[in-house]
Formats: C-alpha cells, sequence, structure tokens
C-alpha cells in the first residue's frame, strides 16, 4: 500500500506547546488512568503530549481518551482499552493492537497502516475516506459495522476507509487469521477455499448457510455461533487437498444443524451442548471431541459411496470410517442417528439418548460401558461389541446379525427376540439372560457360559457350542444346534 503524504506526525513545536495549551482539558475530560502502575507514566505522557511513538501500552485504559492527531506509530497496544476513544487523524502505523477494544472509537482519518488487528473489537467504529486501513482488515471492518448485506453496506461507501471502497459482493470473502468478528452477521459469506482462519474470533457470528469450505479454523473461536446450513466439508481439487479443520475449536452451544462436514477434522474440538441435528458428518475425525449434551439427531455419518464401496468421495483424505475414538458423548441425543461403521472406540456415553432407528451397523463400540442401556430395536449389524459390558441392558429386538460379541458380559440382559445369526459370542457372559425366541442360527457360543439364560422358543440350529453348555439353561421349545427340538 503507497503510504499517505498527508498524514504526517505533527510538528515538534506543536508537540511542546501541547502541554500548555491542552493539559487543562486534557485533564479535565479524560480523569481514566491506565490499569497498569507500570504504564501510569507512558499513559500520562500519550494524554498530555499525544506523542509516544514506540511505546509500551499493553492492557492500558485508554477509554473515552481524547487522542486526535497522536502519534502512536510502533506502539505496542495490545490489550489496551481504547473505547470510545477519539483517534481522529491519529498515527497508527505498524502499532500492535492485537486483542485491543476499539468499539465506537472514532477512527476518521486515523492512519492504521501495518498495524497488527488479530483479535482487535472494531465494532461501530467510525472511519472514513481518509482513513488508512490494510485491505484484509476491510471485510472484518464491513462485517461487525453492519448487519446488513455487503451491497447493502457498499452504498453506503462515504463513510468506508478508501481501501475498502473496492470490494465486490460477488468475490470469495478472504479473512485474516486472527481476525475478531463476534457477533458478526456473515449470513451466506462465501470464504475464499482452504482460508487460514486460525484462531479467530467468530464466537455468536451468524454464519447460516455460509460457505467455508476446505477452511483452517484451528483454535478459533466459535462458541454459540449460527452454522445452520453451512458448508465446513472438506474438497480435493486433484492438485491440492482442502480438508477442512476445526480441530481443538470451541463450538459450545452452536448450530450446526443440517450442517455439511463431511470429512473435516473435529478432534479435540468442544461441542457440549451443540446442535448437529440432520448434520453430514461423513468419514468426521471427532477423535477426542467433547459432545456432551450435543443433540446428533438424525445425523448422517456414512455416505452412499461409503457403504458401497467402504471409502470415501475424497479418497486422498486418511481413513474411511468416522473416528469418534475416545469422543465424550455424555448426555448426547443419538436418537434417529446414521453411526454405521463409525468407531466409539473408548468413547463416553453416559445418558446417551439411543432409539430403535439409531444405525449402528459395523460401529466398533470396544471400550464403552453400556451397562443398563436401552439398545432395544437397534441395528448393530457387523457391530463391533468384543468385551463390552451390556449387563442389565435391554436389547430387544435388537439386529445383531454377525455382531462380535467374544468376552461381552451379558449377564441379566434382555435378548429377547434378538437376531444373533452368524455372531460370535465365544467366552460371552450369558448368565440369566433372556434369550426367549432369539435367533442364534449359526451363532458362535464357544466356552459362552449360559446358566440359568432362558433360551425358551430360541432357535440354536447350526450353533457352535458344546451340548454342556445347555445344562443349566431353559430350553423348552427351542430348537436345538442339530435341528430338534
Amino acid at each position: 500500500m503507497v503510504k499517505s503524504a498527508a498524514l504526517k506526525p505533527p510538528n515538534s513545536y506543536l508537540t511542546t506547546l501541547l502541554p500548555f495549551v491542552g493539559f487543562a482539558t486534557l485533564s479535565f475530560f479524560n480523569p481514566v488512568l491506565p490499569t497498569k502502575a507500570e504504564d501510569f507514566p507512558l499513559a500520562r505522557r500519550l494524554r498530555e503530549t499525544r506523542e509516544c511513538s514506540g511505546c509500551n501500552l499493553r492492557d492500558a485504559d485508554l477509554r473515552r481518551a481524547y487522542l486526535r492527531s497522536a502519534n502512536l506509530s510502533d506502539a505496542n497496544l495490545r490489550s489496551a482499552d481504547l473505547r470510545g476513544a477519539d483517534l481522529q487523524n491519529a498515527y497508527l502505523q505498524d502499532a500492535d493492537l492485537r486483542d485491543a477494544d476499539l468499539r465506537n472509537a472514532d477512527l476518521r482519518g486515523a492512519n492504521l497502516e501495518g498495524a497488527d488487528l488479530r483479535g482487535t473489537n472494531l465494532t461501530q467504529t467510525q472511519t472514513d475516506a481518509s482513513t488508512v486501513l490494510d485491505e484484509q482488515w476491510c471485510q472484518v471492518w464491513l462485517s461487525v459495522n453492519s448487519p446488513n448485506s455487503t451491497q447493502d453496506r457498499l452504498n453506503q461507501v462515504h463513510t468506508y476507509p478508501q481501501s475498502c471502497t473496492n470490494l465486490s459482493s460477488n468475490d470469495p470473502v478472504s479473512l485474516p487469521e486472527g481476525a475478531n468478528l463476534s457477533h458478526a452477521n456473515l449470513s451466506g459469506v462465501n470464504i475464499e477455499i482452504g482460508s487460514n482462519l486460525r484462531e479467530i474470533n467468530l464466537s455468536s457470528t451468524s454464519l447460516q448457510g455460509a460457505y467455508l469450505v476446505g477452511a483452517d479454523l484451528q483454535d478459533a473461536d466459535l462458541f454459540a455461533a449460527n452454522l445452520r446450513d453451512a458448508d465446513l466439508s472438506s474438497q480435493s481439487t486433484g492438485v491440492e487437498n482442502h480438508r477442512a479443520n476445526l480441530s481443538r475449536s470451541d463450538l459450545r452451544f452452536a448450530n450446526l444443524e443440517s450442517a455439511n462436514l463431511s470429512s473435516a477434522s473435529l478432534s479435540g474440538t468442544n461441542l457440549s451442548n451443540a446442535t448437529l441435528r440432520g448434520a453430514t458428518l461423513h468419514h468426521v475425525d471427532l477423535t477426542n471431541a467433547n459432545l456432551q449434551g450435543a443433540d446428533l439427531s438424525g445425523i448422517g455419518l456414512v455416505s452412499q459411496n461409503q457403504e458401497d464401496n467402504g471409502c470415501p468421495e475424497i479418497s486422498s483424505f486418511e481413513g474411511c470410517a468416522t473416528n469418534l475414538t475416545e469422543a465424550n458423548l455424555a448426555g448426547a441425543n443419538l436418537s434417529n442417528a446414521n453411526l454405521s461403521r463409525v468407531s466409539l472406540n473408548q468413547a463416553e456415553l453416559p445418558g446417551v439418548d439411543f432409539d430403535s432407528n439409531t444405525n449402528l451397523s459395523f460401529a466398533d463400540l470396544r471400550g464403552t460401558n453400556l451397562s443398563g442401556f436401552n439398545l432395544s430395536g437397534m441395528n448393530l449389524q457387523n457391530a463391533i461389541l468384543n468385551g463390552l459390558n451390556l449387563s442389565n441392558a435391554n436389547l430387544s429386538g435388537s439386529d445383531l446379525d454377525s455382531a462380535q460379541l467374544i468376552g461381552t458380559n451379558l449377564r441379566n440382559t434382555n435378548l429377547s427376540h434378538a437376531n444373533f445369526t452368524s455372531a460370535d459370542l465365544s467366552q460371552a457372559n450369558l448368565i440369566n439372560a433372556d434369550l426367549q425366541d432369539a435367533t442364534l442360527q449359526g451363532a458362535i457360543l464357544i466356552d459362552a457360559d449360559l446358566s440359568g439364560a432362558n433360551l425358551q422358543g430360541a432357535d440354536l440350529s447350526n450353533a457352535v457350542l458344546s451340548s454342556n453348555q445347555l445344562e443349566a439353561a431353559n430350553l423348552c421349545g427351542a430348537i436345538m444346534p442339530n435341528g430338534d427340538r
């Protein structure tokens, strides 16, 4: 950017006279002092002389300060409170304004060329055509200073910094890393594919229907953000792979209803109490994610292509199965969710709400505790349930065709009318289990303990077990392995 020749620091004689001319006025209107004792001399000097180039004013309290034409170039104003400050025609070139609060500040004619505005709150700041702002921060300023569409904002171009007047409402938006867009309206925004948005603040921001394909949102603040119908999927162009990355981001209480997160990485992400109803999560990585209290009802975690071919559409991304390994799903609503082929290994599931429409076929549930759970009528075909604690659970009418239940604890479990065709129940604990009218055709029951089990009316044809295993079981009306009743 070409530096404006008109914007120069004030003449030295003005700086010399200023304490005598304006001190009383400045002291009267600016009684607020900086928050840190060590900043007091510099802040006082700034108020009195408005000359503090290169000063360390980090965390300073400069609310409503009269700083017209002040020279703050190269100053450290990180986390400074400048709410309502009068910074008309101020010199802020190359200043460090990270995480500073500039809400309602007057920046008309101010020069912020080269200033670091990561995390800066620019809400309701006043600017005009003479304000100098680097182009990369234009979209940030526009987004937090008007609730209307980009086109509507451009109709008021006379109030915008000169560098921001060339933005087109049709072009993909580029947002700088670490920007503060909290509470902004970005509904329907089209973000450039693969944008680096790490550590960006989008808390309580409206991103409904936004296009964020391949965006890197690692460590982003998306607390209570509205991402309904947003596209956060990944894309492979054949030359570059753009995998949406939301790992370690804060999505607590976020609305992700019907959002597309296919192939995205959400490892370590906090999704507690988030709404994901009807969201698409095909082959997503949710390792160590926190989904406590989240609503995942009606989600899709497996694509048709994966069901047919066993691999994702974007073959360059690792893994075909959605990964929820060690995820915290305590209290999550998983009713009507499609969790087929999902890895829930070691996941925390206390209080999870399943229903008969929850699909856990081919899912890996090893290391989870499902004792006492109601899993009746569910699809658990080919599920991996080895070594699980399913004691006192209700699996009546569930489909466990070809499921693996090696060493599983099914003591006192309701398995009536369940389908265990070709399932492997080797070494399972079935003491006092209710298997009335269950189908166990071709099931492997080697070394399973069936003491006190109710097998009344059960079909054990072609089941693999020894005769002495059935001695303490109720076999009234059961079909034996050899076909006899």
